[in-house]
């Protein structure tokens, strides 16, 4: 489970380690633990599958791919006459 959080007016994300009533220990992208305030925790989300792909990731999909990049043309689809 990760959390963004808000540390000296900053916002962090981090990996929640421990969650206990009032607070919750946080290990930062950083590195560093954290012992911080449930109350100054904003999101708790899971992992994301693809968060080391890169944000083009889909663009360079098979499927995305046109039928044959050698041929020639602009890359546009022909729709025909508006």
């Amino acid at each position: 489970m990760n959390v963004l959080f808000e540390d000296d007016g900053q916002l962090k994300a981090g990996t929640l380690l421990a969650d206990h009533d009032a607070s919750v220990q946080v290990e930062a992208v950083s590195g560093k633990r954290q012992k911080i305030k449930a109350a100054h925790v904003l999101l708790r989300f899971a992992d994301e599958p693809r968060a080391g792909c890169g944000i083009r990731w889909w663009l360079k999909q098979p499927e995305n791919r046109r039928p044959d990049p050698g041929a020639t043309g602009d890359g546009r689809r022909d729709i025909g006459p508006l």
